[in-house]
C-alpha cells in the first residue's frame, strides 16, 4: 500500500462529504419513492381496497377454518357441550316496540316475547 492511499482510507470524510453524501441519498430515495407513488396512484383505488380488505378477510377466514377445526375435533372426540338448557327463566323487558305498532321491531319482539312464553319462561313486557 501507498501512503498516499494508507492516509485516504484512514481519512474520515469531512462534514461536508457527509452532508453531500447524505443529500444524495435523500434525494435519490425521495425520487425512488416519488416513482413508486405514482406508480401505486395510477392503479386507481385497487391497491387501498387489497390493502384494507384482503388482511381484515383473511383474518376472518382463518377464524372460521380454526372454529370448524376445533368443532370437528370436539364431534371426533365425543365430548359434551357444557351447557345445559336452563327453564323457567324469569325475564323482563322494557321496550318502546311492542304490539299494536305494526314495524318491524315490534313484531320481532312479539315473535321473541310468544317463544319464549312457549318455552315455559315467565316474561314480563314493560
Amino acid at each position: 500500500l501507498t501512503p498516499r492511499l494508507l492516509m485516504s482510507i484512514q481519512r474520515s470524510p469531512s462534514d461536508s462529504e457527509v452532508e453531500a453524501l447524505d443529500d444524495a441519498t435523500s434525494q435519490s430515495l425521495r425520487h425512488r419513492l416519488s416513482q413508486h407513488w405514482r406508480t401505486f396512484r395510477s392503479l386507481g383505488q385497487l391497491p387501498l381496497v387489497m390493502l384494507i380488505y384482503f388482511p381484515r378477510a383473511a383474518l376472518s377466514f382463518f377464524t372460521i377454518v380454526v372454529a370448524q377445526f376445533l368443532r370437528n375435533c370436539a364431534r371426533m372426540l365425543n365430548t359434551t357441550s357444557s351447557y345445559e338448557k336452563k327453564t323457567n327463566l324469569r325475564i323482563l323487558i322494557i321496550t318502546d316496540y311492542t304490539p299494536p305498532q305494526t314495524h318491524g321491531i315490534a313484531i320481532r319482539f312479539s315473535h321473541y316475547i310468544t317463544h319464549m312464553r312457549q318455552a315455559g319462561h315467565e316474561v314480563q313486557v314493560y
